[in-house]
């Protein structure tokens, strides 16, 4: 009815998106010509994300200013960057979104998961400590526990890298793979801290949980067997057991993958 108003595109652009999406979006460039400061890329970006086009979602994106995106669109650009493995890229997206918008908790989530993936755990724990606790209408996630758990166990902060993992082992509305997962990640921590029966407890659990066996895994056991033979501060009747352990282990290894090689 009004063919100047650019409200109307938008809205069509948007109703249509998932029965045809590129039409969607060749409807949305006719408004370039009617008004070309209307954020075309952004709407465009929003509609190719909805329709799993993660590529042309970002493609859209990337042409669009990111003073111009709102805190939700800077974290669903950041996300895709992070989907696509794009870490430095998805982290200068989070980090200008952080300056903007502080306590938005998605965008402190992702600059805390791409640091991680980045290996810059100083950086990662302190979005961790702002996620945690200078974030506004956060539901956290096991994922966001053992991002945070692991740049505190890299940078040796052994308890508190402790507590953020318990916090996912202990929480059973968290999925059973995660939750298993993590009894790795605190087995590797009280194994670092030279304490290898806590080490053995959580491994015993991990390898328990899998739904199946791998040959990494089992190894993983056999090497902790191992390793407590010949610690100093284990009792001498238990050296014997535990190496016997390990052999029965790498014994089931050779049976079970012929064409594994343990690596020196």
């Amino acid at each position: 009815m009004d063919p100047q108003d650019p409200e109307g595109y938008r809205r069509y652009a948007q109703i249509n998106a998932k029965a045809d999406p590129e039409g969607s979006i060749e409807k949305l460039e006719k408004l370039r010509t009617i008004d070309p400061s209307y954020p075309v890329d952004l709407v465009a970006a929003e509609i190719m994300s909805k329709t799993n086009n993660t590529d042309r979602a970002i493609e859209y994106y990337s042409k669009a200013s990111l003073n111009q995106m709102e805190n939700y669109q800077l974290a669903e650009y950041s996300m895709l960057l992070f989907l696509k493995q794009k870490y430095d890229e998805s982290l200068k997206v989070s980090s200008f979104g952080n300056n903007k918008f502080p306590r938005y908790g998605s965008l402190n989530r992702l600059t805390l998961f791409n640091n991680v993936n980045l290996e810059k755990y100083e950086d990662a724990i302190k979005y961790g400590d702002r996620l945690f606790n200078a974030s506004d209408d956060v539901k956290y996630s096991a994922l966001d526990y053992i991002n945070y758990g692991t740049a505190l166990q890299k940078l040796k902060k052994n308890d508190e890298a402790i507590a953020m993992f318990e916090k996912v082992v202990n929480n059973r509305t968290f999925e059973m793979t995660q939750r298993v997962s993590v009894y790795k990640n605190l087995s590797d921590v009280y194994k670092s801290m030279g304490d290898y029966t806590k080490a053995l407890e959580f491994y015993e659990k991990y390898v328990k949980g899998q739904p199946q066996m791998t040959a990494n895994i089992k190894n993983g056991l056999a090497q902790l067997y191992r390793t407590m033979a010949i610690d100093e501060k284990t009792a001498p009747e238990q050296k014997q057991e535990l190496v016997a352990k390990a052999d029965k282990v790498f014994e089931e290894i050779a049976k079970e993958f012929p064409t594994f090689e343990q690596k020196a």
